[in-house]
């Protein structure tokens, strides 16, 4: 576990495993909790919870005569992870690949497996609050909009009652009866598919809405970076431009197009906040044509420039490449010109 791990991500993992012990006794696999400089993990709520033991003893037991099969990294949802704490995790990351275990990133640990390349290039996920960043940081892997997704013997998983879904799989690969017994003893009818979309991402924000409606912004999100014209929009949706208007103005109380444009505008901030990517690539990432209407339209919604945006956003700080107002220059530059300099890592615990 890292210091600012979820609490409702831990609790996911931990009760399902003592629920199959409990009534499965014989074939529940031990379950064991480490922190990563001493016996405790503070988790981002404040609450400290007391491990089994430290990281150099998990270290130990991985290169014992009998180590684990299976090492699951719990973090949380955002968070930044540096210095010692980070040479030491990615230290036990490598050394479980080496032994090949099985390795479960619980939350923003996988921005650390893509940046390291341990994920290769196969697919990923991670919340959707952090997935734009993260596709936009890692574009050799397959960033999907999902609970959890396997690639080979490493799974990412989105954290917080994702986990739980992962939980509940991990269970039925060991039985699918027990699986089944600890779903009913949690009151879940069903656990969900590691595939299935995040309910809180942009594309599923109306799921129990017009299904025209919710198609057509699933169809938006889908298409930020290339904005859909009008006319394509409601052809996908196979209704016609009259009908889309009046379900938005109904539900949403917005004409589509001023919609779509607060989504790029979101996904713009998105990035703002949460990567170093210079300004120019923002733009072109949430579909606008150039920086200096971005940054009015930025400056509109927000009341905040670029620059004042991402400072306050005590992640990552822009680093102007020469003398001026980066405002004027974000303003100025053509789209393609790099006008700041990736200067911190962003996001891993």
């Amino acid at each position: 576990m890292l210091d600012g791990f979820s609490l409702l991500g831990l609790g996911a993992i931990v009760e399902p495993f003592r629920i199959f012990r409990e009534i499965f006794p014989t074939i529940c696999p031990d379950v064991l909790l480490f922190g990563l400089k001493n016996k405790r993990a503070r988790a981002r709520s404040g609450l400290v919870v007391e491990c089994d033991d430290d990281g150099m003893a998990l270290r130990q037991l991985m290169m014992g005569r009998h180590p684990p099969k299976t090492l699951l990294v719990c973090a949380g949802t955002n968070g930044v992870l540096n210095g010692d704490d980070r040479a030491q995790i990615l230290s036990l990351l490598r050394l479980a690949v080496r032994q090949g275990f099985a390795i479960h990133s619980i939350g923003s640990t996988t921005w650390l497996l893509a940046e390291t390349k341990i994920l290769g290039r196969g697919t990923a996920t991670i919340h959707w609050s952090l997935l734009a960043a993260f596709q936009e940081e890692h574009p050799q892997l397959e960033v999907e909009n999902a609970l959890f997704l396997k690639n080979g013997k490493l799974t990412s998983c989105a954290g917080e009652l994702a986990a739980l879904d992962l939980t509940i799989d991990l269970i039925r690969s060991l039985s699918p009866a027990a699986a089944r017994v600890v779903a009913d003893f949690l009151l879940i009818s069903s656990s969900r598919a590691g595939e299935s979309r995040q309910p809180g991402s942009i594309a599923n924000r109306l799921r129990d809405g017009p299904d025209q409606l919710a198609e057509a912004i699933r169809i938006m999100a889908e298409n930020i970076e290339t904005p859909l014209a009008m006319p394509e929009l409601v052809s996908l949706c196979g209704i016609s431009l009259r009908q889309l208007e009046r379900l938005f103005r109904k539900h949403l109380k917005a004409p589509p197009i001023s919609y779509y444009a607060s989504l790029r505008l979101e996904r713009a901030h998105e990035l703002l906040t949460q990567t170093n990517l210079p300004f120019a690539e923002i733009a072109v990432a949430s579909g606008f044509r150039s920086v200096s209407n971005l940054s009015k339209k930025i400056k509109t919604q927000f009341k905040l420039t670029p620059l004042e945006i991402r400072e306050q956003s005590g992640m990552v700080r822009a680093t102007p490449v020469r003398r001026g107002p980066l405002q004027e220059r974000w303003a100025s530059e053509p789209l393609g010109k790099r006008v700041t300099q990736r200067d911190t890592v962003v996001d891993l615990a």
